[in-house]
C-alpha cells in the first residue's frame, strides 16, 4: 500500500466517518449483519482455499478451508442461534454463580441478575435480544464516531 493511501487511512476524520457508517449500518440492518458478515467470510474461505488447492502448495489446507467456507455460507441462518443460546446458557451460569459466591453488595447483586435476564432473552428470543444488542452497538460506534471527529477516541 502506498504512504499516500496509509496516512489518508489512518486520518481521525476517516476512522470516524467508519465509525458512524458502520453504526447507522448496525442500527438500520441489526442482525442481518450477522449474515452478511458469515457470507463475506465464507466466499474469501472459499477463495483463499482456492487459491492454496490450486498453487498445489497446501492441498489439504485449501480442502479445508473450502468447506469451512461453504458451511459459513450455508450454516448462516442456524449458527448465530446456536451462539446465541451458547452465550445465553454462559451468561447465566456466569451470573448465578457470582450471585451465590460474590460478597452481598446491591449492585452487584442487579446487575448479575440482569445478566441471568438478558442470558435467558438470548435462550429464549435470541434474535429480539440480537437486533437491540445491535443497536446498542451501533449506537456506541456513532458516539464514539462523532468522539473521534471532536479529537476524543475512546
Amino acid at each position: 500500500m502506498s504512504k499516500k493511501l496509509s496516512k489518508y487511512l489512518e486520518s481521525p476524520i476517516v476512522l470516524a466517518i467508519a465509525y458512524i457508517a458502520i453504526g447507522i449500518l448496525l442500527c438500520i440492518k441489526q442482525s442481518a449483519v450477522i449474515e452478511w458478515v458469515m457470507i463475506i467470510a465464507g466466499v474469501l474461505f472459499i477463495a483463499q482455499g482456492a487459491i492454496d488447492w490450486l498453487s498445489n502448495k497446501q492441498l489439504k489446507e485449501g480442502i479445508i478451508e473450502i468447506v469451512v467456507g461453504v458451511l459459513l455460507i450455508v450454516l448462516r441462518f442456524i449458527l448465530p442461534q446456536i451462539l446465541a443460546i451458547v452465550l445465553g446458557v454462559a451468561l447465566i451460569i456466569r451470573s448465578v454463580v457470582a450471585i451465590l459466591t460474590l460478597p452481598k453488595n446491591i449492585m452487584v447483586t442487579v446487575y448479575n441478575i440482569i445478566g441471568v435476564v438478558i442470558g435467558a432473552l438470548l435462550i429464549i428470543g435470541n434474535w429480539v435480544v440480537a437486533d437491540w444488542l445491535f443497536i446498542i452497538i451501533g449506537i456506541a460506534f456513532i458516539i464514539n464516531g462523532v468522539l473521534t471527529l471532536f479529537g476524543k477516541q475512546y
